[in-house]
């Protein structure tokens, strides 16, 4: 049969989109329970409430009434041949049969066909290895990424006889299998089902004798996916020997129930404080909440990666964190009080100064000290140590220089930070000659 519109020949696979190899399936044995069957599409859709589903009707391509046309493989929404042009199908699956291709000069023409509607008298463009299974010549649908709900309208394009379908994992392993029965050839059988394990791949095989199309493609969903409610959690600026604690919130954003596996250990300085989510049963969109401490030893920017979609079978789900240490920024103001001159055993009128917290963190003052006792805290705005001055703030502390003898007096007023770290302001002070 001559070919319409394409004659280059193209590579048999599509890469990226359909990677398995063309040999039978190896016997594997079924899994239990992992797939849950429609008996029609109302059911199907019923089941899969909130799962968004992808459709396919197959008529955007060259299927016209009438025509049969054949496909490279594996059939895809990049193949660009008699079938489909790039963009014709939606992206999300391919269509392949198990055996060799006519555009790559394999004597066994298997090749993936499209039916128009009135060849088989079907009621929609159908599509699949419309060749007989002799031995074994079964239609794989891959899906890239694995989903967990598909349904579609299934044919014996040749004798009408029941096809069966086995569903496998990303790891090619089989995870159920049942049959459908068409009514005749150009009457199809829904075939729909829910998973509890992600589906790759599908493989359709009729008897001896038969071959199997689909039409009606829809399919969708993800296993549990792990994400954070927000995708960036920032520190900002804490005090060195400080630290900061930020809740974040975990939800399963997939469509099967994930069992949180154990957190990913984060890098110093930070650390996971409560963890209420490791080992947590979380259904879809349910949540469960951890906290994470920032606590920088030195000044400087810090950041870090969770990486959530390790730990589950979905996409990007890091979450950014990112923090500041920074030393506290205080200083006074003057940074020299010079008291003048005073006479030996007299004392001076109050002086002040402020403190003023140049920095984006709190300082947290512990004491207020002088180190002679010719100069004496009274009074001020700060009140008495410890206290804390917020970011851009200030307040005053208040002084008197009483000498108790003659001479030149030098001090120093020093202010103690937590975490480290003293600021100094100079004093000063002199007597005068007695009369």
């Amino acid at each position: 049969m001559p070919l319409a519109g394409h004659a280059q020949a193209r590579d048999q696979w599509i890469p990226g989109v359909a990677t398995a190899n063309t040999n039978r399936p190896s016997d594997t044995p079924l899994g239990s329970g992992a797939l849950s069957i429609h008996p029609d599409r109302s059911a199907f859709a019923a089941a899969s409430t909130g799962i968004d589903l992808t459709t396919e009707d197959f008529r955007d391509g060259f299927g016209q009434p009438g025509r049969v046309s054949i496909c490279f493989q594996a059939t895809s929404d990049r193949t660009d041949d008699p079938c489909f042009a790039p963009g014709d199908l939606v992206p999300g699956f391919a269509i392949r049969s198990s055996r060799g291709s006519i555009f790559n000069s394999n004597v066994e023409d298997s090749d993936v066909v499209l039916l128009g509607t009135d060849v088989l008298g079907t009621p929609d463009p159908v599509i699949g290895a419309n060749i007989a299974d002799e031995p074994l010549n079964p239609t794989h649908v891959s899906f890239d990424p694995p989903v967990v709900a598909v349904g579609m309208d299934v044919y014996d394009g040749r004798t009408g006889q029941s096809v069966t379908l086995t569903a496998f994992d990303a790891d090619d392993q089989a995870i159920g299998e049942f049959s459908v029965q068409p009514a005749s050839t150009n009457v199809g059988a829904f075939a729909g089902f829910t998973s509890t394990i992600p589906v790759a791949r599908l493989a359709l095989n009729a008897p001896a004798n038969g071959a199997e199309l689909i039409a009606q493609l829809a399919f969708g969903g993800t296993a549990g996916r792990l994400v954070g409610d927000q995708k960036q959690v920032t520190f900002n600026a804490v005090a060195v020997g400080l630290e900061a604690l930020r809740p974040v919130t975990l939800r399963n954003a997939g469509d099967l129930t994930l069992t949180v596996p154990p957190l990913p250990a984060l890098p110093p300085p930070f650390v996971w404080q409560t963890d209420a989510c490791t080992g947590q049963v979380l259904t879809p969109n349910a949540a469960c909440v951890a906290s994470i401490t920032f606590a920088p030893s030195y000044a400087g920017g810090f950041e870090a990666i969770v990486d959530l979609a390790a730990g589950s079978d979905g996409s990007d789900g890091n979450i950014a964190v990112s923090g500041e240490g920074q030393l506290p920024t205080l200083a006074t103001i003057p940074g020299h009080l010079d008291f003048g001159t005073v006479a030996a055993g007299g004392t001076s009128t109050p002086r002040s100064l402020d403190l003023r917290n140049f920095s984006a963190i709190p300082v947290d003052i512990t004491t207020l000290s002088t180190t002679a006792s010719a100069f004496t805290l009274g009074g001020g705005t700060c009140g008495a140590p410890p206290f804390t001055l917020p970011p851009g703030t200030v307040c005053s502390v208040q002084l008197v220089f009483a000498p108790s003898n003659d001479g030149d007096f030098e001090n120093d007023l020093v202010i103690d930070v937590s975490g480290g770290g003293a600021v100094h302001a100079a004093l000063s002070g002199q007597t005068e000659d007695a009369p």
